[in-house]
């Protein structure tokens, strides 16, 4: 049963990591900063449904322009197609909010690992050079995109199966994006080629700590305030376990 204790040991490494990231008050910037360009964004994408709104509403029919039985037609109309544009605007902004904070705080975050590493584990960063470092980003954006193919498909798959059909792509992805959250500690110690062996060092270890990031990603809105937490989560993953195995392998 050595599998179930690695599951369950990386689930805890998700929740050590929240717990370390809140227990550092100086790290607050590394979620502050992402957060603010988030919600400028969000500004603009207000502003946009507004003028979308104001400007495609134009072509629906005035009520004054209709007899007095019938304008409350008319503004039923313009009522629903005002709905209409803010619930689409309010979904699609809840459903891109995780993968936009990661976005902007991809840098920061790649910071913080550096400096949890070093303060931590006393193992400073091994940067290489700028392509090498960009050779790294493309990789993961490719792996970062392949994971939301495969949780799409799974979820389309999952609309058919009756009750439980949302454990389908949870199961599917949670190895995916436990690797996901690895790879800022990947980027630190300039371990792209080794990358294959510690995705693989430990299968159960890594699908337990994706598992625990998949439930904090499934909270509405609210998950934002767990990814970098997250993401040190990775940091510990790699730093007490996977690399650790490969040492002992080597």
């Amino acid at each position: 049963m050595n599998f179930l204790h690695n599951f369950k040991t990386g689930f805890c490494c998700a929740l050590r990591g929240v717990a370390e990231f809140y227990r550092r008050p100086e790290y607050l910037v590394y979620m502050i900063v992402p957060l603010i360009l988030l919600l400028a964004l969000y500004g603009i994408a207000v502003w946009g449904a507004r003028e979308l709104y104001l400007w495609s509403s134009g072509f629906l029919p005035e009520p004054q322009d209709w007899y007095d039985g019938w304008r409350w037609l008319a503004a039923l109309i313009r009522w629903i197609w005002g709905i209409t544009i803010f619930i689409t605007s309010a979904v699609l902004m809840g459903i891109c909010a995780n993968s936009l904070f990661e976005a902007f705080g991809a840098v920061l975050f790649d910071s913080m690992v550096a400096k949890f590493e070093l303060e931590k584990y006393g193992r400073p960063a091994e940067r290489g050079n700028f392509s090498t470092e960009f050779k790294l980003a493309c990789v993961a954006a490719g792996f970062a995109l392949v994971t939301l193919a495969i949780g799409f498909f799974a979820w389309l798959i999952g609309l058919f199966i009756p009750f439980c059909g949302w454990l389908l792509p949870s199961v599917a992805t949670c190895r995916r994006i436990g690797c996901s959250y690895l790879w800022s500690s990947v980027l630190t110690h300039n371990a792209l080629d080794r990358r294959d062996e510690l995705f693989e060092a430990d299968n159960w270890l890594v699908a337990g700590f994706g598992m625990a990031c998949v439930i904090m990603l499934a909270i509405p809105v609210l998950a934002i305030i767990f990814i970098p937490g997250m993401v040190l989560g990775g940091a510990i993953v790699y730093n007490e376990h996977l690399d650790t195995v490969l040492e002992d392998v080597g």
